[in-house]
């Protein structure tokens, strides 16, 4: 939910509140998320909807979740997650590349390629997302929120497709904003009077809304399961399409392990696996003193101190430490209440419930903590922790609350830890096998209803907010940065106004949200041209892509936990010649892209190809024309080319069959020569087994030649004219050879001097004397 605050920024603050064991009241039928083996028969009874291998969600009673733990299996309920929230297109280098042009992709935009955005929803009749010709680049939206046509595989929500969408029926709306500018920044085009590019304006939209409205519609909040089912949506309709998907995820919570143990986390990375490509936000947190780390010593009591504003319900602490260590917690109030909670219970002291929870993902133990009630009271509250047992004292520590207020929570300094920017890269985007995204500042003035409007920040610097790293297990977050602030984008005609945005058609927006939708646009292109890639290809690609400058500094191999591998390039393209000569008419070619057709010629030209930087690419120009005896080849017939590579010729050749024949009938080669070569007939069939020496040949049509140099022109049966050698001529020479050898052996033998020929005396008495 987009908000203003004090000093009149747009700010979108993100969360996603961690889902966490399940604890019910009876006979409450609820949202659940259920991790579990492969073939767990108990799913079909329950009609559960398994988003991804080992993870399902479902609504089940508290009997039936009962039932499922017994059996020993971990059921989460789904908890709040919010949203996280021109100059930057052409910022990224999309100019360097709008206008690059090949035979295998007319523009590098996307097209082939399906975006998802899983999010507030989208106005579908903004022409951002409208074709040249006036149709919907939009092919499905699942709307979440209201009932009547639920998608197949799921029994909720109405889907509308394409004559709905075309037609302007289909009932989604986007009333908060945030799906719509996240969706046109990843993939608007330009239509009619919008002339705002987004980074992938061919890519195509699947869009989900989920979630719903809070604090008093000021907010908007999504639900667990709606967000993984949304997700399952889009990647079963791309499996059916068979066409690559991104998906964008602009939204995170602080609170959880850090180290990709989450169900969320899990469920992305094993969708990664299956070649669907994430493009996760990094987070706002950075500079709201949410992170705390220390060091835990066996004698020593923590307390964390932490404050709350008003209009805040509940709020939650994640301690992560090693999984040897044993702790104590108790939670005091802002009035010195103290509640005792132990460790995977719960307490309720007044109105005011306590609830912990313990869980382990090998390498580290988290510790949740969650107080709530109808209203807790504003003000500092401690958690205090007292070790047991210490095997490694260090420990991290994130904070988030559901506050409706304009100020957030917050850690308070306080001896025995340090409030640090680090680690703070939210949840999911500590995942393994996404793309996490941070946001650097690219515009800080601009003007809207005849006013000069400024927020905080220096254009090219990191933005303040922009979540940093490690995770807690020791990996480099972010991957890449991307223009995050001020950011203009497409607004919903259902979003409320904006004082400060330029235009009816327009919204101004700021945060890690904003800067995900840039790289997963970026994603789309390299998938365009890569269709085959990896998602680990994609990764690297998009971080060794990556450019650096003067703010970021120089960035080594292994990255930056600020700028991750530095800012995004949209440049991902170039573009390669292959120029085509010879008897390219006669062959008319076909050019292979990779093992793909591309284009057959049948004239000599020069072709474009466009091609991706920093991967080696296989050029092939094969000719199977064969006519008459002739047949045709490129040199060289594949090429390995780098994107350096500017030009390379390929030249067509013809090649025709030479027959020879002996004049007595006998068949002595037939073979494939290079047209305009010489071969020298005589050299090829010189020696007495033909039986004479080359004079001459005739030919097919009977017309005879002299000489022994045959020049290939064309496909020929030739009989050699041979010149019959006398047999006194061979015997008299090899009788010469015998006589002068024997002389020679004479000669040398007198000269050799006569110790030699003693010592080869006494060798000879030698061997005559040893024992036979």
């Amino acid at each position: 939910m987009a908000v203003v605050s004090r000093s009149g920024v747009l700010l979108l603050v993100a969360a996603l509140l961690l889902i966490q064991p399940v604890q019910i009241p009876t006979d409450e039928v609820v949202d659940a998320v259920i991790e579990h083996g492969p073939n767990d028969l108990f799913l079909r009874d329950i009609k559960a909807v398994q988003v991804v291998e080992g993870l399902s969600t479902a609504k089940i009673s508290t009997h039936q979740i009962k039932h499922l733990q017994q059996l020993g299996h971990s059921v989460y309920r789904p908890r709040t997650y919010k949203p996280l929230l021109d100059v930057s297109i052409a910022e990224i280098g999309i100019p360097e590349i709008s206008n690059i042009t090949g035979i295998n992709v007319p523009s590098v935009d996307g097209r082939g390629v399906l975006i998802a955005v899983v999010d507030t929803g989208v106005d579908y009749t903004h022409p951002a997302f409208m074709t040249p010709d006036g149709r919907s680049r939009i092919l499905y939206i699942w709307d979440q929120t209201v009932g009547g046509k639920p998608p197949t595989e799921f029994g909720y929500g109405y889907e509308c497709v394409g004559e709905e969408i075309r037609l302007g029926t289909c009932p989604q709306r986007d009333t908060v904003g945030h799906g719509t500018i996240v969706a046109s920044v990843a993939a608007g085009g330009i239509y009619g009077d919008w002339r705002l590019r987004g980074v992938a304006p061919g890519a195509e939209l699947i869009v989900v809304k989920t979630g719903g409205p809070a604090c008093g519609g000021r907010r908007w909040f999504f639900n667990e399961k709606g967000l993984l089912d949304g997700i399952a949506y889009a990647v079963t309709k791309s499996f059916e399409l068979n066409r690559r998907l991104v998906v964008v995820l602009s939204l995170g919570t602080d609170i959880g392990a850090h180290d990709g143990s989450t169900p969320m986390e899990k469920a992305l990375e094993k969708w990664a696996e299956r070649g669907v490509l994430f493009v996760v936000a990094a987070g706002n947190s950075a500079n709201d003193s949410r992170h705390v780390e220390g060091t835990l010593t066996s004698d020593e009591e923590l307390v964390l101190r932490w404050t709350i504003p008003s209009e805040t319900t509940s709020v939650s602490i994640s301690f992560v430490t090693h999984p040897k260590n044993r702790l104590q917690i108790k939670v005091t109030n802002p009035v010195g209440t103290i509640i005792d909670v132990p460790v995977n219970g719960s307490k309720t002291t007044g109105r005011i419930k306590v609830e912990s929870s313990e869980t382990s993902s090998g390498l580290l133990k988290e510790v949740l903590v969650e107080v709530s009630s109808d209203e807790l009271p504003p003000g500092i509250w401690r958690l205090t922790i007292k070790p047991l047992q210490v095997v490694d004292g260090r420990w991290h520590a994130w904070i988030q609350s559901d506050t409706c207020d304009e100020e957030s929570e917050s850690f308070i300094a306080s001896s025995g830890y340090e409030i640090t920017p680090a680690y703070t890269v939210t949840i999911p985007g500590t995942a393994k096998k996404v793309l996490t995204v941070g946001a650097y500042t690219t515009k800080t003035r601009w003007t809207a209803s005849g006013q000069t409007w400024n927020v905080f920040g220096e254009v090219g610097r990191i933005e303040f907010y922009s979540g940093r790293g490690p995770t807690s297990d020791g990996r480099v977050k972010p991957d890449v940065t991307a223009p995050g602030g001020i950011v203009v984008g497409a607004r919903s005609k259902d979003a409320p106004t904006q004082s400060f945005s330029p235009g009816s058609l327009y919204a101004v927006s700021r945060g890690t949200s904003m800067a995900a939708p840039h790289v997963a646009g970026v994603a789309a292109l390299i998938l365009q041209l890569g269709p085959s890639l990896t998602v680990d290809q994609v990764i690297a690609l998009v971080k060794g892509n990556a450019r650096t400058d003067d703010f970021t500094g120089d960035i080594g191999e292994n990255g930056s936990n600020v700028w991750g591998w530095g800012k995004v390039n949209a440049a991902v393209a170039v573009v390669f010649e292959a120029e085509l000569n010879g008897k390219v008419s006669e062959a008319k070619p076909t050019i292979y892209l990779n093992g793909t057709a591309l284009t057959t010629l049948t004239s000599p030209m020069t072709v474009k190809i466009v091609l991706l930087k920093n991967t080696v690419t296989n050029i092939t120009v094969s000719t199977t024309y064969t006519y008459n005896s002739t047949t045709y080849l490129a040199e060289p017939q594949t090429a390995f080319v780098t994107a350096g590579t500017a030009k390379r010729r390929f030249t067509i050749s013809a090649f025709h069959r030479i027959t020879i024949i002996h004049p007595n009938g006998t068949t002595l080669s037939s073979t494939w020569e290079k047209e305009g070569d010489v071969i020298d007939l005589g050299g090829k069939f010189a020696g007495p087994k033909i039986g004479g020496e080359v004079v001459g040949y005739v030919d097919e049509r009977g017309v005879r030649y002299s000489g022994k140099l045959l020049e290939v022109t064309r496909p020929m049966q030739l009989v050699l004219v041979l010149e019959e050698w006398n047999i006194l001529v061979p015997i008299i020479g090899a009788l010469v050879t015998i006589a002068s050898s024997a002389a020679l052996v004479i000669l040398l033998v007198r000269l050799r001097p006569r110790k030699s020929l003693r010592k080869e005396k006494r060798y000879e008495a030698f061997a005559d004397n040893t024992p036979a």
